[in-house]
């Protein structure tokens, strides 16, 4: 082999190397499948966002009714009402609903031609999601003692009942 093929290949191995270090083409290749899956449309970002937003707003205000209930954060903690335990199971079932309700809409806008119907799939659902983390905000708010809003509670309440009801949902059917 000539010395000008060996630098050659030598030069292209240098450059794979630093484009393995720097561009790092496994996570490259995980995040796109995952943008694919999750956000085929741009539409969809948005509504994520708001989404995510919500759900940790209503951790946040879990454990701020928590610390009300029990003489504050440090004393929750201290007492285990609070405890790392008790964070991950609620918010390990919460972020596994969403995501898998994400993923259904997003392979939902590769089911079809129509991207219409997939992004009215994906607002029905992200809207449900969306009000059900909002109840879940306002029932802990309640529980800390902010009577002020229960007319937000009634009305969230009104609302879920008129769409399980169109859509002949039984309350039962609700909690599985």
């Amino acid at each position: 082999m000539s010395q000008e093929l060996k630098e050659t290949f030598m030069d292209v191995w240098i450059y794979l190397y630093k484009a393995a270090i720097y561009v790092k083409p496994l996570w490259a290749f995980f995040t796109s499948i995952l943008y694919y899956v999750l956000f085929p449309d741009e539409t969809f970002i948005p509504a994520t966002i708001a989404l995510i937003s919500v759900l940790v707003i209503d951790i946040l205000a879990k454990y701020y009714s928590i610390g009300v209930l029990n003489g504050g954060i440090i004393n929750s903690i201290r007492t285990g009402k609070i405890t790392s335990e008790s964070l991950w199971r609620g918010t390990k079932r919460k972020i596994i609903s969403i995501l898998i309700v994400m993923i259904l809409c997003g392979l939902s806008y590769r089911l079809t031609d129509f991207t219409i119907v997939s992004t009215i799939f994906q607002t029905f659902c992200f809207s449900i999601l969306f009000w059900r983390e909002a109840q879940s905000t306002i029932e802990n708010l309640l529980d800390a003692g902010h009577d002020d809003l229960k007319w937000m509670l009634f009305f969230i309440k009104k609302k879920k009942k008129e769409v399980m009801d169109a859509n002949g949902i039984n309350e039962s059917d609700d909690n599985h």
